[in-house]
């Protein structure tokens, strides 16, 4: 019974250390913005994404009209720059963000789309603010089914 017991606990315990939690973040659409990044997406599952922990990274891919985003406490808050293509009559649309810390991972859990999307390819810009902690620690991130690295530049 006892090695019973010390059997659940063992997994219990191992449970509890491989979960994903979820994170308070705020996503913001960047409308009408073009890329400020050189990259080349192909395909609907392409993304790139890139981390944002100081005011001048923030300056390059911040549209003018999002001030209020500039008041960022960076000793608390960073952002992630996510750009990705999507079907421009099933846009994405993010629903969660939970950070796994065993997987050094940031999870973009995704709106259920429609069935019947046509085939044609959008670009979609995302900015996240949350804990800097967090996105420092990060070194993969998945937005859906996708997964990427995080991209090396001058904004980290």
């Amino acid at each position: 019974m006892k090695k019973v017991f010390s059997f659940y606990l063992t997994v219990i315990v191992f449970l509890s250390a491989c979960s994903t939690q979820q994170q308070e973040a705020n996503v913001i659409i960047l409308e009408n913005h073009l890329s400020p990044v050189d990259v080349q997406l192909i395909g609907h599952d392409s993304l790139y994404a890139q981390k944002i922990l100081d005011r001048e990274a923030l300056a390059i891919f911040l549209p003018q009209s999002l001030t209020d985003v500039d008041k960022n406490n960076w000793e608390d808050q960073g952002f992630i720059y996510v750009e990705t293509l999507e079907s421009s009559t099933c846009p994405k649309n993010i629903k969660e963000v939970s950070f796994a810390e065993e997987a050094a991972l940031i999870d973009l859990q995704l709106e259920a789309q429609r069935d019947h999307c046509t085939d044609d390819a959008v670009t979609k810009l995302f900015l996240i603010q949350m804990n800097s902690d967090l996105i420092k620690k990060a070194e993969q991130i998945k937005l859906g089914d996708t997964l990427a690295s995080f991209q090396e530049g001058k904004t980290e």
